[in-house]
């Protein structure tokens, strides 16, 4: 608490000096530095993360550590597919421009069912792009992308989840796409990605048009239980320094139920990334 407290007071003193930047760049510097944010019960890398950006800003004699969590564009993904009787395969796959979060849209949603008619899969992710600029970046510091997340309450038990954070080289454009009892396939981005943890047992399902392609370099935290709200910092330094700015957030169930699987909706309230720019217009 103590070294928050002085952490707010540093940088107060560089309001002035910053407010330039803040309002030519719709960027704002924090007076109190994630004073109303809790990490996610027993996170502690998100703590850590927290720890180590509060010492290195006091050790920053000319600059303000920069957050941005207000108007960061961003992309709704959703689709689901069908594999039974009757008019077989289908699917279904939307891609839709976001200016800020919607309960209704920015959600992550990873599912899969099977009976007697048929099975089903069903996916929600996230993208967001606006991302800090590598050039402009301090990298002494952590870039991170600061999540704040409500996972729905459930009536009954599901899998546990991991949200992951991957880079895309292009942002998306609004798609509406559907078929049935054909074998095409929806745009890349509307695939789900496959199921990864450490509790998995056995062989995930695969969907109609198979899973979306491994990203090289993933940023993974745990979900939020069904019915908890929390904040989650990836880390994205390596991402930012490989010259991405969209970025794609997913969740994927890290246990599996007899084969099939459903996470807690994860309803993301609201995305923004944290720097440290490499100075500070005046």
């Amino acid at each position: 608490m103590r070294l928050m407290q002085a952490l707010c007071a540093f940088l107060v003193s560089w309001q002035l000096l910053a407010a330039p930047y803040a309002a030519a760049g719709s960027v704002a510097v924090e007076s109190e530095y994630m004073q109303d944010d809790e990490c996610a019960s027993g996170d502690d890398s998100c703590s850590l993360s927290l720890l180590q950006l509060a010492g290195q800003s006091k050790a920053a004699s000319a600059k303000a550590t920069v957050e941005r969590m207000v108007s960061h564009p961003g992309f709704a993904l959703s689709s689901s597919f069908f594999e039974g009787s009757g008019a077989s395969p289908s699917g279904t796959c939307s891609v839709k421009a976001l200016n800020a979060p919607v309960k209704s849209n920015s959600m992550l949603v990873h599912g899969f069912g099977a009976g007697g008619g048929g099975q089903s899969w069903r996916y929600s992710g996230l993208v967001v792009s606006d991302g800090p600029p590598t050039n402009q970046v301090d990298f002494d510091q952590p870039v991170l992308l600061k999540v704040k997340v409500h996972a729905k309450p459930a009536s009954w038990t599901m899998q546990p989840s991991t949200i992951n954070v991957g880079g895309l080289e292009e942002e998306p454009v609004d798609v509406q796409w559907s078929a049935s009892g054909s074998a095409d396939c929806p745009p890349a981005l509307c695939l789900p990605p496959r199921p990864s943890g450490a509790g998995l047992v056995g062989v995930p399902s695969k969907p109609p048009c198979g899973w979306a392609a491994e990203a090289e370099v993933v940023v993974s935290k745990g979900g939020m239980p069904a019915g908890e709200t929390g904040t989650l910092l990836f880390d994205i330094s390596e991402l930012v320094a490989a010259n991405y700015s969209i970025f794609k957030i997913w969740a994927v169930p890290s246990e599996l139920n007899n084969g099939m699987w459903q996470i807690p909706e994860q309803i993301v309230t609201s995305w923004g990334f944290i720097w440290l720019p490499l100075e500070i217009p005046i």
